[in-house]
C-alpha cells in the first residue's frame, strides 16, 4: 500500500520543464508575435489617416515601422510552430516511454476491468493531446492580451465605442461559459465511445479464431452495430453542440460588427472621434472576439 501511495503522479508541465528552453523560446516568441502584431495595427491606421490630411511623408514613416513590427512579428510565428512541433515531439516521446513502462505496474485486474485496446488507445493518441492542450491556453492567453491592449486603446479613443465592445465580450463570455460545459459534458461521452470501438475491435482480432469455430459472426455483427451506433450518436451529438454555439457566436458578431461600424460613422461624422480612431475600430471589429 505505500508503495502505491508514493508512486510519482502524472504532470504534464514536469515534462514540459524539461525542455525548458525550446518552451521559453516558444513564449517568448510568441509574445513578441502578438505585441507586433497590435502595434502595426495602431501605426496602419495612423498610416491611413496621414493619407487623408495628403502628408504622405508620415504616411510612408509609419507604414515602415508598421511593416517593421508586422515582419517581426511573423519571423517570431516560424520560430514559434517549430518549437512547439519539437515540444511536442520530444515530450509526447517521453510521456509514451512512460506510460509503456507503467503498464507493467498495473495489476492484471486492471486489464481485466478495462480491456487492453483502451490502453493502447491512450499510449497512441494521448500525448500529443496533452501537449497541444499547453498550445491551446497559451494562444488563449496571447488572444487575451492583444485584446484587452486594444480594448484598452479605443476605450482611451471613445468611451462609449469601449464600452459596448465590453458588454458585447461580457455576452459572448456567458455563451462560451455555457459552450464550455457542454463541449465537455459531450466529449467524454463521444471518447468513452472512441475507446469501446477501440476495445471491441482489439477484441475481435485477438478472439477471431474462437469466433469463428463458435459460429458467432450474426452475434458479431449485432454487438458491433451497436457499439458503432453509440459512437455515431456521441460523435454527432459532440458536432452539433459545436456548430449550435459556433453559429450563435457568429450571427452575434456579425451584427455587433456592423452596428459597430455605423455607431462610429456617426461619431465620425459628428467631430468625436478622428480618422485614424475610426480607422483603427474599423480594421479590428472583427478581433475583439479572440479574446474568447
Amino acid at each position: 500500500m505505500k508503495k502505491d501511495k508514493q508512486k510519482k503522479k502524472f504532470s504534464l508541465m514536469s515534462y514540459v520543464c524539461k525542455h525548458w528552453v525550446v518552451f521559453t523560446s516558444y513564449i517568448t516568441c510568441l509574445a513578441l508575435f502578438y505585441i507586433g502584431n497590435t502595434i502595426s495595427t495602431v501605426l496602419l491606421a495612423k498610416a491611413l489617416a496621414f493619407i487623408t490630411e495628403y502628408n504622405y511623408n508620415m504616411m510612408l514613416w509609419y507604414a515602415g515601422y508598421a511593416s517593421i513590427a508586422m515582419l517581426i512579428g511573423r519571423l517570431c510565428l516560424i520560430v514559434v510552430d517549430f518549437s512547439f512541433a519539437r515540444l511536442v515531439r520530444d515530450v509526447s516521446t517521453e510521456i509514451r516511454v512512460d506510460l509503456t513502462q507503467r503498464i507493467f505496474e498495473i495489476s492484471s485486474k486492471s486489464f481485466g476491468q478495462n480491456s487492453a485496446g483502451m490502453f493502447v488507445n491512450r499510449i497512441a493518441y494521448s500525448p500529443e493531446s496533452a501537449v497541444e492542450c499547453i498550445s491551446d491556453l497559451v494562444d488563449v492567453l496571447g488572444n487575451i492580451f492583444a485584446s484587452v491592449v486594444n480594448v484598452i486603446y479605443i476605450m482611451c479613443l471613445n468611451i462609449y465605442v469601449g464600452l459596448i465592445i465590453v458588454a458585447v465580450l461580457g455576452l459572448l463570455m456567458i455563451l462560451e461559459y455555457y459552450k464550455v460545459k457542454a463541449y465537455a459534458k459531450n466529449k467524454i461521452k463521444r471518447n468513452k465511445a472512441h475507446d469501446d470501438i477501440v476495445s471491441f475491435s482489439n477484441e475481435i482480432v485477438r478472439s477471431e479464431k474462437d469466433i469463428k469455430s463458435l459460429n458467432l459472426e450474426h452475434k458479431l455483427k449485432e454487438a458491433s452495430i451497436e457499439t458503432y451506433d453509440k459512437y455515431k450518436n456521441a460523435r454527432y451529438k459532440w458536432y452539433t453542440t459545436d456548430v449550435k454555439f459556433w453559429s450563435t457566436r457568429h450571427i452575434i458578431l456579425e451584427i455587433f460588427a456592423f452596428a459597430l461600424i455605423l455607431f462610429s460613422l456617426y461619431l465620425l461624422e459628428n467631430g468625436f472621434i478622428v480618422l485614424s480612431s475610426f480607422l483603427f475600430i474599423f480594421s479590428n471589429r472583427s478581433d475583439f472576439s479572440s479574446v474568447i
